[in-house]
């Protein structure tokens, strides 16, 4: 039985297809910063306007406490910096707690996105990861992924939502902001590009 020495070469021949796309030094799917929010006061809404369209999806970290709690936590989305509020999006939800292990809601023609539902609170935080597919691409419409947790001294919840905006814009603004309510201060928003 022989042994060969892999090298360099040697694997990516192994795998033409990737060729084009690896050149065996640079990170693909790399992440990089575009911006970064943290409240210094309470806020009703956070927006982040003119995101390069250079990346091929959107990442957005949040740490959000609230000026009251039991509050929702929602996105839209916009082109050419102009929010759209108008009945455009669909979103589902599968969340738990600690008594009750599943719940689910589904909303068609909903005039936002949800990001959290009914978990905002002033004492703890609710800590959301949100993924925005094919941003820039104007052939399809645009698909959020959103996996969000928040404790309140043992009686949190954690979710899963999805949802879209059916358009065929870019987008190139976002607006998060809570239902009824605020976001406090030291509530922190960064957005990223995802090659």
């Amino acid at each position: 039985m022989s042994v060969s020495r892999f090298s360099q070469s040697s694997l990516q021949n192994g795998f033409e297809k990737f060729n084009t796309i690896w050149d065996g030094k640079t990170a693909v799917g790399s992440m990089e910063a575009i911006s970064s929010v943290t409240l210094s006061s309470t806020l009703g809404s956070v927006s982040f306007n003119n995101i390069p369209q250079t990346y091929q999806h959107l990442e957005l970290r949040t740490m959000a406490l609230g000026s009251s709690s039991n509050q929702d936590i929602l996105i839209r989305f916009g082109s050419s910096s102009t929010i759209d509020s108008g009945s455009n999006y669909s979103w589902h939800e599968l969340r738990g707690t600690g008594t009750n292990p599943v719940s689910s809601t589904a909303t068609p023609n909903a005039s936002a996105l949800y990001v959290s539902s009914n978990a905002i609170d002033s004492a703890f935080p609710d800590i959301s990861i949100l993924s925005i597919v094919d941003y820039s691409n104007i052939n399809k419409y645009k698909t959020l992924r959103v996996l969000r947790g928040g404790d309140r001294n043992g009686s949190g919840t954690m979710g899963i939502f999805s949802g879209n905006w059916r358009s065929f814009n870019a987008i190139d603004s976002l607006l998060i902001y809570v239902s009824g309510g605020s976001f406090n201060a030291n509530s922190t928003f960064s957005l990223y590009g995802i090659k």
